[in-house]
């Protein structure tokens, strides 16, 4: 159950990365699950992202997109919501180089395969998870267990209720929009007493 007014953790994970920027939106329950619906609502991020391996907080690493300028309100659907990019470099490095810098800083393993296009294994074994950062999980370098972590405001006038929270994530490397959602409750806020 979440608090209107209040931030919630969201995170997500990627296997074939395509690039691209991230958004959340809500949308009632009970109402037709369309675009139209989710863009009644958009979500504002709120504070760093993270970067988390296995869940552990204990290694995780803080980001500011803002400070890369990797947050944006400008230029988005519907007006004025705010958009994300993703921050794992993609898989095109052998192709084209690497379209951006990690904000880790990845093994000589990791550059040395990103730099060899070495996918999938050789005959020195498996180059599977020697990134922490960069690539792609789905057969790539990318260790299969990396979450992007974000904190969204959850609208402090939003009436109690049962909402679908949405992932959408517009690819910048193919003409591909992906959305996940979830359900969740929203009650009204927190009253402090003094």
């Amino acid at each position: 159950v979440w608090a209107a007014g209040s931030s919630v953790e969201v995170g997500w994970t990627v296997m074939a990365n395509h690039g691209g920027g991230y958004a959340y939106r809500l949308a009632p329950a009970g109402a037709s699950l369309t675009e139209e619906a989710f863009r009644q609502m958009p979500l504002d991020f709120v504070g760093p992202s993270i970067l988390r391996w296995d869940g552990n907080k204990s290694s995780q690493l803080e980001f500011d997109p803002k400070k890369l300028g990797w947050e944006t309100n400008e230029g988005t659907i519907p007006k004025g919501s705010s958009w994300r990019k993703n921050p794992i470099p993609s898989g095109i490095w052998q192709r084209e180089g690497p379209t951006f810098d990690p904000v880790c800083v990845e093994s000589a393993a990791c550059r040395q395969a990103l730099a060899t296009g070495g996918l999938g294994s050789t005959v020195e074994g498996n180059h599977q998870g020697v990134c922490r950062c960069s690539h792609f999980s789905n057969g790539g370098l990318l260790l299969p267990n990396l979450e992007v972590v974000d904190s969204i405001r959850i609208p402090e006038n939003l009436k109690p209720g049962r909402y679908v929270l949405q992932w959408r994530w517009d690819c910048e490397e193919t003409d591909q929009v992906w959305a996940s959602c979830s359900d969740v409750t929203v009650a009204a806020p927190v009253e402090l007493v003094v």
